[in-house]
This record gives structure tokens, sequence and C-alpha cells, in this order.
């Protein structure tokens, strides 16, 4: 009795808080749900109100339409390996659904069965698992709608849309949502279709949103919402609580997690901040606080007063370092509580700052105006990287090493200063990979539905790092105190409706006081990009005015102002701006002391492909104590592996040299590469070779294209040494690459010697999953020569630990093991010097074959082995550097049964 008159006075107060938002139009919902956490299912029913004259903001006016999102998951994607779907389903495949149970029309007090009908969607967000994943609600007159689902949640190790280590966590779609704002909506035959194409707009519903939620008593609940108060227990039941889940104002969402072992910490202040955290890291929860604090008072200044009375902060149970956010909530991944100390004591601070302000800014962009993440993501992610961007850059600075948080005296301090501190959060972890992409050929329009998505393999780099790139030259062209005004006004001014890229074109224009159209076309609907160049042509002296002639060029993309900057042989510096509406110019500096050095865009304002030819003269920085990766200059290094030194541009040249010999390497664009190497040493040795890596679309089960390394061609002339002879030898290979969706690899290579022997090799390798987690692997290969080799060209057995085998003409070997997850709880701390990520513990057995000639196998050296191997995946410097570690012991198969330990270590 007591439990049924606290749901009607439930009911009754969300009838009276959300009474002025039906009023103004916006959709009222009341949800009431139920937990099993045996079943791991959320039984509820939800009840949205009707504005009169039917379906509120819909293309049918008596017809009112779901998104039933759990149900995209219902189905095994089928074009990914075992691993990869072991990977996010830690005890293998398991379905996500939501069942309608019933559909009621409601007309006051009256209820009465719904005609519905469960809908498909069109291969717009993916190609697998559509069916189910659409409701149509026939309302005519009625005032409100009520359905009754049940949401079944699989168990996966992504932190979100399931449970993980018994903590359930979703944040978008676990009940129907409603479709608001989508134009051409309607039925064709049995599938929800928008428009004239494939691609379905995916906008959060605004609603004004009110809960009632029951979970188990032993867990901690905390929600995306204003208000979370706990109701009185029902005198029969000790085993459930439940809690009203209130909002001063319509939302997009009302994420939703819960677990045992948490704990609460509040901030209070103008905007309070709760952080719910694991037991144990209430140091990490006190510091997170104190970040939001601070971020939040950041962002209220740029773009307007945070939407929400309170801000909730979540220790989730991801553990790869990914973090979430919704509507008042920011969910951060394990891994920046775990790892922050790993190596170095607080290494871990600042890139975590980075990543809360990040998730804090979608409250403003993502959150509070309407986007559509299908084709419009980037003004989610581009923006709150923009804005996290400013916040870091203005608490850490923006040219110099800010990343890494290094302080105090020490061996370990010192190493990682010196080979670790030059990181700099934009340039490295935005630029570098924006620039890669557009270097690879995987650059395109930012503005794309999931099914005109030519590289979704950059997809990421192209919404997160684009996205930033782009806004950051739009910043530059209306001026940066504009522009944030201009992200105020379009996220206040399109908080009801929509923030596409039409609206903050207009706003900008508004705030410039010019036309962005061209700038748009080409940066945010087109796959512009732009290399800026800069040159001094001549220079003169007159009296004490030295004169110094730059020509400037942009090669691609639209007119835009940018700024030259002239260096002084004093150090001081003095700026010109070039407009660059032609496509080559020249500029003038007169200065009281010779110019140094000139250098176009000195500050990264804009987003240049290649910043190499920025300067004139081209910049080297030395680095001779510390390491440096420049995305402008090449780089004067040491080379302690050759006692040498060396000079590189990124990953794309690196010439060496030592007493000892000399190396170079060239990489062109995503797939070629040429490699060059020689021994000074008596008599001369060396190689040249060239690797063409090709790319292919594989299919992800996203609508778009994907690419991925499918197979790869390698052509080399080497000069080695063999038996004191020193011989030429051709070398030809290539292999066929395991992707995505495959689990198998194979090879073959030929090599041809000046003594006129030829050897032919081939090597395969595929696995299978026997069960989750457990994959059962083979490995062969077979090699053999046409005429007698050389010793340099004869087959070795490192592949073997414990059987020590002749190299030979003639070889076969193979191994077969057996993976299974090792026993144990992960992540696990190695003395705060590294994290065990995760562990694999391997059975195996090998063996191997070796004769002289094809000839004669009677004169064949033999072995096999068993053993175990434990692989280990770990981390330091607070996650940032990834280890793979192997460690196993084998025992011959047959003579001594001697054991070999060994183990290896690669980055």
């Amino acid at each position: 009795m007591r439990k049924a008159l606290w749901s009607f006075l439930f009911l009754f107060s969300v009838g009276l808080s959300v009474a002025g938002a039906s009023a103004s139009g916006v959709p009222v919902q009341s949800l009431d749900a139920s937990y099993d956490a045996e079943r791991r299912e959320i039984a509820g029913t939800l009840v949205t109100s009707l504005p009169a004259g039917g379906a509120p903001d819909s293309a049918a006016e008596d017809t009112v339409y779901f998104l039933l999102l759990p149900n995209l998951d219902r189905e095994r994607n089928p074009h990914l390996s075992a691993r990869e779907i072991d990977s996010r389903y830690p005890y293998g495949f398991g379905e996500s659904a939501l069942d309608i149970d019933a559909v009621l029309l409601v007309d006051g007090d009256a209820r009465r069965p719904a005609e519905y009908r469960l809908l498909s969607l069109a291969p717009g967000l993916q190609t697998y698992s559509l069916s189910d994943a659409g409701l149509a609600v026939d309302v005519q007159t009625a005032s409100a709608v009520e359905v009754r689902f049940t949401t079944r949640a699989p168990r996966v190790s992504t932190g979100d849309g399931g449970v993980t280590d018994e903590t359930f966590t979703w944040r978008f779609g676990w009940f129907p949502l409603l479709i608001q704002s989508v134009p051409g909506l309607r039925e064709q035959g049995s599938t929800l279709v928008a428009g004239d194409t494939d691609a379905f707009p995916l906008v959060f519903p605004r609603t004004a949103i009110e809960a009632r939620i029951t979970v188990p008593e032993d867990v901690v609940l905390t929600a995306g919402a204003d208000e979370i108060e706990r109701a009185d227990a029902a005198e029969d039941d000790d085993e459930t609580a439940t809690y009203a889940l209130r909002n001063a104002s319509p939302t997009r969402s009302l994420a939703l997690t819960f677990g045992a072992d948490l704990e609460r910490y509040l901030l209070d202040g103008p905007t309070p901040v709760e952080v719910t955290f694991r037991k144990g890291h209430e140091d990490e929860a006190r510091l997170l606080s104190t970040y939001a604090r601070d971020i939040l008072a950041d962002y209220a200044s740029r773009f307007g007063a945070y939407p929400r009375p309170i801000l909730r902060v979540v220790e989730g149970t991801s553990t790869d370092g990914d973090a979430m956010s919704a509507d008042g909530i920011a969910i951060l991944s394990s891994r920046f509580f775990t790892h922050r100390d790993i190596l170095v004591p607080g290494v871990l601070h600042r890139l975590t700052e980075f990543v809360l302000a990040h998730e804090i800014a979608h409250q403003w962009f993502g959150m509070l105006g309407g986007i559509d993440l299908d084709r419009d993501g980037w003004l989610s992610e581009g923006l709150s990287q923009y804005a996290s961007v400013g916040y870091f850059e203005r608490r850490y600075g923006a040219a110099d090493p800010n990343l890494l948080f290094v302080t105090g005296n020490g061996v370990l301090e010192d190493a990682v200063a010196k080979q670790f501190g030059y990181f700099n959060l934009r340039e490295h972890l935005i630029e570098l990979p924006y620039a890669r992409e557009v270097w690879s050929g995987f650059d395109e329009a930012l503005v794309k539905s999931a099914p005109e998505v030519r590289y979704g393999n950059a997809s990421a780099v192209r919404l997160y790092d684009k996205g930033f790139v782009v806004a950051r030259a739009l910043a530059a062209a209306v001026g940066e105190e504009a522009f944030d005004r201009a992200l105020a006004r379009v996220v206040d001014e399109t908080r009801a409706g929509r923030l596409a890229p039409a609206a903050l074109q207009r706003v900008c224009e508004e705030e410039a006081g010019h036309t962005l159209e061209d700038w748009f076309q080409a940066w945010v609907y087109g796959d512009a990009s732009v290399d800026y160049s800069a040159k001094i042509l001549t220079r003169s002296q007159d009296d004490a005015t030295y004169e110094t002639t730059v020509l400037v060029r942009r090669e691609g993309g639209v007119p835009q102002d940018v700024e030259v900057e002239a260096r002084l042989v004093s150090d001081a510096t003095t700026r010109q701006t070039w407009d660059a509406v032609e496509s080559e110019g020249t500029l003038v500096f007169r200065t009281p002391s010779p110019v140094v050095r000139v250098t176009i865009d000195p500050d990264h304002r804009l987003p240049d492909r290649n910043r190499l030819d920025n300067h004139s003269p081209a910049r080297l920085v030395v680095a001779a104590d510390e390491a440096a990766y420049p995305l402008d200059a090449y780089v004067l290094a040491p080379d302690t592996a050759s006692s040498g030194v060396s000079i590189s541009y990124l990953d794309r040249l690196r010439v060496g040299l030592s007493q000892g010999g000399a190396s170079l390497t060239v990489r062109q664009g995503r797939g070629d590469e040429v490699a060059a190497n020689v021994s000074f040493a008596s008599p001369l040795t060396g190689s040249v070779t060239y690797t063409h890596t090709a790319y292919a679309p594989s299919e992800t089960g996203a609508p778009g294209t994907s690419w991925e390394p499918s197979f790869t061609f390698s052509a080399a002339v080497r000069r080695v040494l063999s038996d004191a002879l020193s011989l030429y030898v051709l070398h030809g290979s290539f292999a066929d690459l395991a992707m995505t969706g495959e689990s198998s690899q194979a090879g073959a290579a030929v090599d041809v010697a000046s003594t006129g022997a030829i050897r032919l090799s081939a090597a395969a390798a595929g696995e299978i999953g026997l069960l989750p987690q457990i994959y059962l692997e083979a490995r062969g290969f077979v090699g053999f020569g046409l005429d007698e080799l050389p010793a340099a060209l004869r087959f070795g057995f490192s592949d073997l630990h414990a059987v020590s085998l002749p190299a030979s003409d003639v070889k076969v070997s193979g191994s077969l093991a057996l993976e299974l997850p090792a026993m144990g709880r992960v992540p696990y701390n190695l003395f705060h010097l590294a994290m065990i990520d995760e562990a694999a513990m391997r059975l195996f057995v090998a063996g191997g074959a070796g004769w002289k000639s094809s000839d004669g196998y009677s004169t064949t050296s033999a072995g096999a082995e068993a053993g175990m191997e434990q692989v280990f995946q770990l981390s330091t410097l607070g996650g940032f550097l990834p280890l793979t570690v192997r460690v196993g012991i084998a025992i011959p198969l047959q003579g001594a049964l001697k054991p070999a330990l060994y183990a290896g270590v690669s980055l």
C-alpha cells in the first residue's frame, strides 16, 4: 500500500513539474522502471504526453515514432572476427534488446490498446540487425501514449550499453526514444526511412522527463538528472531501493549507472560537482571535482551558463581510456583513476583534466542544442575539442611541452622528461593525427552521413581532430572573442531545435560582419586542404634599415588572413598579415636588425597539411639532451643505437650516420617506403628496400566504406657476407594481411643470390575462436632452395626455443597453440612502474625439420617441443606507453627433457 501511494504521489508531482513544459510544446514523459539484476533486465513503462492535434513534432499528425536503439545490437555483427567480438563482449556475444510488451493510448484515466507496428531501419546507421529498431504508434485523439517495455542488457567491457563487472551503465536509448525533428520521416513498407536516402538522422529528443527507478538495495545509483532522491523503502521489501529522478528543464537524455562498491564526494559551490567513484579512489575524486569546478567557470564565461543545476562525474568501468557524457553527467574510464601515478606520480593529471574538459564541453555542444550525430557529429566532437583545448592552453600554455605532468628530481622523472617531455597536447594529439590522415589520402568533408563516408577508418580523426582544426581556423576567420560569442549564441538559439552547420554559419557571419559562404563550402561541406609556405627572396640594407622580401604561397584552401612573422637577429619579432586572396604574394619587412627567419602561420591557427615549409630557412631542432618531435622542423639528435647522429622529420624521413654505417628511410603517403643502409666495414655491405602496402575496403558493419591494409609487397637488393663470400641477393615478397573480419594471413618470398641459388618460402597463420576468449592458433612454414644455398640464406629455427637445429637448405615448421584467458583481476599494479592491462596463457606444441637438399630427406634434422607462455599487455607512463611482454617455458619432446626459459618485450 505504501509503495502504491508513493507511486501516485510521484506521478502527481511529475504532472505539476512538467505542466509548464507541456504548455510550451515540449513533450512530457514519465518513466517507471525496475531492474532485475539476475536477468540483467529493465522492465519499464514510458508515458509520453501528446499535444492537442496529434504526435509531438512528427511528420505524421496521427502517428508517433520511437527508436528502439538496443535492437541494433540484437544480432552479432557478422563482419567481425572472434577477437573483435570478444573485445566488446568478454563472456561471448550477448544480445541487447528492447521488447515492446504493450502499447496503450491514454485519455484521462482511461487506457485502451493502441495500434502499433515494429519497423526495420534502412541501413543508414549500420548494415545488420535492423529489425524491430523502430516503433510506430497510431495515436488518433489520445492525450498520451503508454509503452510498456523490457530491455535486456548484455555483459560488455566497454562501460556503456550493458553490464560491466556487475555495474550497469547505459547512456542513450535504454528506453524507447521519441523521434523528433526528422524531415521526411515515413514508413516505406515495413521500414522506417527519412527522406530519399539510406541516411537516418540521429537526433536525441528534447523532452521534460521524470523517472522512478527501482534497483537492488546494495547498489549506489547515479544518473544524468538534476535531482536524485531516494524514496522510503516499502515495509515488505528490503532487497530493492527506489529513486526519483527529476529535471529542472528539458533534456535530451537520461543516462543511468549503478553498481556496488561505489562512493560519492560532493564539492559544493555555485554549481555543485558530485563525483561517484570506486572505493579507494577518493583522492582522485576530490581532484576531479576541483578540475570540474574550474572548467565550468571557464565555459560559463565563454559560452553561457551551465545548463543544469548540478554536474555529476562518474568513474566508469571501461579500462581503455574512453570517456563519455550525457545530460548532466560525465563518465571517465577507470584508467584515469588506476593509472594516474604509474611510473611517475601524477603523470596523467593534465591528460585527465583535458579529457574531463572535453566531456563537460558536451553539455553545451552535443546535449544543449540538438545535433544530428550521424551527419553533423563534428559539431559535437570538434566544438567540444575546441572548447577543451582552449581551456587547457589558457591553463598550461599553448606552445611549450604541456601534456605530461612531471615534477620533482629523480632518475625516472629525469628519464621521462628527456624522452617524453616534449608532448604538446594540440600539436601531437590533434594536429598530428589530422596531418597524417591528409598525407595518407584519408581526408574527407566534415558533413557526412554514415552511408556517404568514404574513409570510415579515419572517422574519429575527422570528427575530433579535423573538427578541431577547422573550428580553430573558423575562430581565426571570425576572431576568437567573436567566435566564442557566436558559439554562445548558437547553442542558446538552437537549444529547442537543431544545431546545424547552417545555423553556425549564420551566427558567425553576423558576428564577423561578412560572408563565410566560400569558407564553409570548402572546409565544412567540402574536402579542402591547404599548404602555406614562406620563402625569403632577397635581403638588403639601407643605412640602419634592413629590408627582407618574402614570397608567401597558398596551395589549396580558400582566401583567409594568415599572419607572417619575421624573427630578427636580436630575437625580437614583427608580424604582417597576408590576405591570401591570390595563391602567391610578396611581403616586405623593414626592420632595425637583420631577419634570421620568417614563419607563416606561427601560431598554427590554420589547418596546414604540411608545416615543414612554413619556415625560411627550414627550421632545425637540435635534440641533444631531450627528445623532440616538431611538426614543422627537422630534428638533429644523437642515435644511441649506432653511437652516431640522425636527422629526421616525423616518420616520413630519417637519415642516420655513424662511424660504422649509414641509413635512410623515406615514407610517402599511406603505403610506400624506401629504406637503405650500408655498413662501412670491409667488405662493404648494405641493402636497398622498397615496400608498398595496399589498402582495401573492409566490411565492418558500418554503411560507409572503411579501409585497412590488405597486403604488402617488398622488393630489395642486398649485399651480404656468406662463408667469407660477398654476394648480392635480390629479394621479393608479399603478404596477405589479416583484416578486421579475418583471423588469417599468408605470405611468400623469393630470394635470388648472385651465385645462382634461389630460395623460396611461404608461411601462413590463422586462428579460430573456440569459446569466448579461447582461441586455437595454427602456424606453418615451408622453405627450400633450388640449389645449394649460401650460409646467409639458409633457414634457421629461431621460432623454436628448446630445440637447437642446424640451419638448412630446406625447412618445414609449424605450431599449434591454445590461448586461454589468464586468471586474476586486471589491471594489476607492478610496483607503480607498469600496469598489467590484459593477460593470456598459451599452451603450445611446435616443431620443425630441416635437411640439406630437396631430395635429401634421409638426412633430416628434426625436433619438437611443447610449452606454455604468458603474454602480458602492459602500459606505463600513466598508460601512454604500451608494452607486450612474453614469458615462457619450452620442453623438448625427444632426447634430454631440458626445459628452456625465454622472455621478450616489444612496443
